[in-house]
């Protein structure tokens, strides 16, 4: 055997012991006992009863390897798995310890998040030209200046107002959908 040779088993064995060691602390990590039988259909692991996709998973391979040209290997996956693991974990302490409602920064990000989400469907519909016409003929109605002769020449102005108008029906109804479901007491007089 050459030294170049030689170079490359003592590589390959070393890198079969590392995805080795790998896998063996991520399944040493999770249990693969009978909870296994527990599994969602489209899970893959279940932290505290809180299941991680399959989904989930394969997003999280596919941003580990976003500047890698060959396919996923079994490490990457496993990695990718643990690291999942980690932030439910990590999630899951910080509401069980309360740093949602102590935290400010921690409040405003997850609120950003949670208004994001809610309204991520209506901020992403494009207008159709008959909304967009409609909207042009309010503003002409209630315009103090005059609005622009046609859609064309306002469609970028219109659009904007559009989503803006969209985005915030959107969270109307999904805070009155919140509101339906919850059990809020206020105190005599408070009530907004």
């Amino acid at each position: 055997m050459t030294r170049a040779n030689d170079r490359i088993a003592r590589a390959l064995l070393t890198a079969g012991a590392a995805v080795g060691i790998l896998a063996g602390a991520v399944a040493a990590r999770i249990d693969v006992s009978g909870r296994a039988a527990q599994l969602p259909p489209d899970a893959i692991a279940l932290v505290n009863d809180r299941p991680i996709l399959r989904d989930e998973l394969a997003r999280a391979v596919e941003m580990l390897l976003a500047d890698r040209r060959e396919p996923p290997a079994e490490r990457d996956r496993a990695a990718a798995l643990g690291r999942l693991v980690d932030e439910e974990l990590l999630a899951q302490h910080a509401i069980a310890s309360g740093l949602l409602a102590r935290d400010r920064t921690v409040r405003d990000v997850v609120l950003r998040a949670m208004v994001d989400s809610a309204v991520a469907d209506a901020a992403g519909r494009a207008p159709t030209d008959g909304e967009l016409g409609a909207l042009l003929e309010m503003r002409r109605a209630t315009a103090g200046a005059p609005a622009p002769p046609d859609i064309e020449t306002a469609r970028p102005e219109l659009e904007r107002a559009f989503t803006e108008r969209a985005r915030g029906e959107a969270m109307q109804a999904y805070l009155e959908g919140l509101r339906a479901r919850a059990r809020i007491v206020f105190a005599p007089g408070a009530a907004p």
